[in-house]
């Protein structure tokens, strides 16, 4: 120590002193930070199979919503069995790789499909008294009887000259590929079906072992995994295994809407470890740059006394614990100056490439640009799809709620889409519109990544809820395609923007993409447009009616009305398509006083023929609310076509009371006055604050059928529809159940102290021929 002069035992204590601590906190940091890894991705793993879950469960039910659509056809019902054939036949080759084929059978069981007739008898099927009984069901697998392949079969039943069902078979290596369309089957990762005794449905590999055959049938399904048995009674969760010495996890999920089927998903350790070994290789990396910093830092303040040393050595400190904001204050003009003057220049570099956006946690959209150009440079035979996503309508969110609510709403849209896509994919914020991208081989189908783009919007556009308000919201995605429409990123940013915008215009479709899509959506619009202007002179409309039904019996006690448009060429347009196009150019007022008056002129019948006291509801758009003359229309109408106002009921939405507060409890007071009901249609998915709620003559509130779909199985959503009904009755007011589609809704609502309930479990919108011929059959029947 003797021979070392004082510069060099300044330089050596410092600089031992920073190499052990650089090195101390590299290590505790590779520890913590690889576990934290590891729970991080089984988290997502966990969430993704529940939304794998959720998916699959969608699938099952948008396919036994087409067999009860195809089953109440007048041609399936009624057709001669060439009617029939060449109808299926259409809607399979419609529906693409979804069915194998369709099928038909008596009541005796004996079927005919679209490829085979007189296929043979499915009597024995145990799905098939099921549907007589009036299910639509999915059975657990079968080999078909006609084609010998392992199949699923939806069924639903339907009426007619000694018809019993109408099925759809799926095979299973189809549904396998369904649960596996998203899967990165390259990392050894995949996902499988088991029933609710822990036998395989579905798997990638039809024959994987050579121990006993699934359900006793050759060369089909088997079980192959020990653990099935372990999890069979459980709802969801995860377990760790070994397979040919390897590591792996499984992660499962039952299948809401199914007899307790599970989804089960494989993941390799080896996957997990690639993603713990890029981060020991960065960690390594930034240790090695950080001692050599170190070092030459060490080197540079040396000559300089201990106070700056350590103030130096302190900030590094700081640094190194994560906060990105501190700065040297050292602003001498020698070597250490320098050093301090490198270290800042370093954070904010630092802080530059690793801060995000404040207010989500989102990369700023420069950083997002700098990703993404390194992003393309990497692409090989693949496209890249830049979406832009805004919500409609932000300023009336902020108008309304406050710009604290309407950040809140922000920063839960970002955790759902960033929730939505692979870690790799970057989101990115600009005020209210949010950037990201997919990518796919250049030979994927544009309805693939449209089908995975209209996922995310479905997730995005769920209801917010927000100290104590429920928020509906919509949004808008556009999307820009590289390379097929430019190559540069900032082009492709502003073409998804302008997709966007354009498509927010539109009233049904919410995605658009960029160029020939927009031209067409707007040329398409813009003919809709013209012929709406002359529809109800051509009397082009049709009114239907759906029923009203009331306590546990479920007795009839009136009807809504529903417009559908019975347009020339593309036959029966939804509401949803035109009643928007109406709002916009103006035609809405007009063809909403028609419904008015036909809808009364109707009840009016129905109640003079069968001597009843049924009530109408009426939607009531926000033009005709807010026109002057809307109480002296319904006068006229009620006068014009005999209808008590007792029996006449007008639904206005959330949007419409808050448009207007003052003018809204006026026009309901004088509403109330004339003896006319009042009801908030929708509630809960639109702006409304529940303190306006008491002040406003209303009679009913209207329970969205969002929160039906899930009242059984989802306790968030069976807690607000509770608290809906409880705060009505309250306030003495009525609560209709919307969208009710099974018995065990009706009864759950019946027991929640809902008044009435409406839904496809009741009846179906039909024509007023068709309720009368309903209520003259319950007649002569009793």
């Amino acid at each position: 120590m003797k021979n070392i002069n004082f510069r060099n035992k300044i330089l050596s204590l410092p600089l031992l002193i920073i190499v052990i601590f650089t090195l101390a906190i590299i290590i505790s940091i590779t520890n913590s930070f690889n576990s934290i890894l590891e729970e991080i991705i089984f988290e997502n793993q966990t969430n993704n199979i529940a939304q794998k879950s959720e998916l699959t469960a969608h699938w099952l039910e948008e396919k036994k919503s087409d067999l009860k659509i195809y089953a109440n056809t007048k041609v399936i019902q009624n057709g001669s069995w060439p009617e029939k054939i060449n109808y299926l036949q259409q809607e399979l080759h419609k529906r693409g790789s979804n069915y194998f084929f369709f099928f038909i059978a008596d009541k005796n069981g004996n079927y005919s499909t679209t490829l085979k007739k007189d296929a043979g008898n499915i009597g024995n099927r145990a799905y098939f008294e099921q549907v007589l009984n009036g299910k639509t069901i999915v059975s657990d697998p079968v080999v078909s009887k006609s084609t010998k392949r392992p199949i699923i079969v939806i069924a639903s039943s339907i009426k007619g000259d000694n018809l019993s069902l109408l099925g759809a078979s799926i095979e299973i290596k189809d549904l396998s590929k369904n649960i596996n369309r998203y899967t990165n089957s390259e990392e050894g990762i995949y996902s499988f079906l088991i029933n609710e005794e822990g036998k395989l449905i579905a798997h990638p590999k039809q024959n994987i072992s050579d121990r006993q055959p699934f359900y006793n049938i050759d060369n089909f399904l088997v079980n192959e995994y020990d653990f099935t048995t372990q999890i069979k009674a459980k709802k969801q969760g995860t377990l760790t295994f070994t397979e040919k010495n390897n590591k792996k996890h499984a992660f499962y999920h039952s299948i809401p809407g199914t007899n307790n089927w599970k989804i089960v998903t494989i993941i390799p350790q080896s996957y997990l470890q690639k993603s713990i070994n890029k981060v020991n290789k960065i960690i390594i990396i930034i240790s090695i740059i950080t001692i050599l910093i170190a070092i030459i830092l060490s080197i540079l303040i040396s000559n300089n006394i201990a106070r700056p040393i350590t103030q130096l050595k302190n900030t590094f400190q700081k640094g190194a614990a994560g906060n990105l904001n501190v700065r040297s204050q050292i602003n001498s003009n020698d070597e250490l100056g320098e050093a301090a003057a490198s270290f800042n220049k370093m954070m904010e570099v630092i802080k530059d490439l690793s801060y995000n956006d404040a207010l989500t946690g989102l990369p700023n959209i420069n950083i997002f640009k700098k990703e993404l150009n390194k992003y393309l440079s990497q692409l090989k035979n693949e496209k890249l799809y830049l979406c832009a996503i805004g919500i409609d309508d932000f300023k009336s969110i902020n108008d309304s709620f406050g710009h604290d609510i309407g950040n809140k709403i922000l920063k839960k849209l970002a955790q759902r889409l960033t929730n939505q896509l692979e870690a790799e994919y970057l989101v990115s914020r600009v005020g209210d519109e949010f950037y990201f991208y997919l990518t796919a081989d250049h030979l994927a189908k544009k309805a693939e990544i449209r089908n995975r783009l209209n996922e995310i919007l479905e997730v995005i556009n769920n209801n917010y809820f927000i100290e104590n308000n429920i928020i509906y919201l919509k949004s808008s995605l556009g999307v820009s395609i590289y390379p097929d429409d430019h190559q540069n990123i900032d082009i492709l940013i502003k073409n998804s923007s302008l997709a966007m915008h354009a498509v927010k215009k539109s009233s049904s479709n919410k995605l658009a993409f960029y160029s020939l899509n927009i031209d067409r959506s707007i040329s398409e619009k813009k003919r809709l447009e013209n012929q709406l202007a002359t529809a109800l002179e051509r009397d082009e409309f049709l009114l239907y009616y759906q029923g009203f039904n009331a306590g546990k019996e479920g007795e009839r006690v009136g009807f809504e009305t529903l417009i559908r448009w019975d347009h020339p060429q593309k036959g029966l347009i939804s509401p949803g398509v035109f009643i928007p196009l109406a709002e916009e150019n103006g035609f809405i007022k007009e063809i909403g006083n028609w419904v008015l008056e036909k809808g009364c002129q109707d009840l009016y019948k129905l109640n003079q023929k069968f001597k009843s006291d049924y009530y109408l509801s009426v939607n009531i758009s926000p033009e005709q609310f807010i026109d002057r003359d809307f109480l002296k229309t319904v006068q006229n109408v009620l006068k014009k076509t005999g209808v008590k106002p007792k029996n006449l009921e007008l639904e206005i939405t959330e949007r419409t009371t808050v448009e207007n507060i003052g003018y809204t409890i006026e026009v309901l007071d004088k509403l109330n006055s004339l003896g006319v009901k009042t009801a908030i249609d929708d509630f809960g998915t639109g702006y409304s604050s529940l303190n306006y709620i008491k002040e406003f003559k209303i009679h009913t509130l209207k329970i969205d059928k969002s929160f039906i779909d899930y009242f059984i199985n989802n306790a968030n959503n069976r807690a607000i529809v509770k608290s809906i009904i409880n705060l009505a009755h309250n306030l003495n007011l009525r609560v209709v159940a919307e969208g009710v589609e099974t018995k065990k809704q009706a009864e759950k609502l019946n027991q929640a102290g809902c008044d009435i309930i409406q839904g496809y479990y009741y009846s179906y919108p039909s024509p007023l021929e068709d309720v009368i011929k309903e209520l003259e059959k319950k007649a002569a029947d009793n």
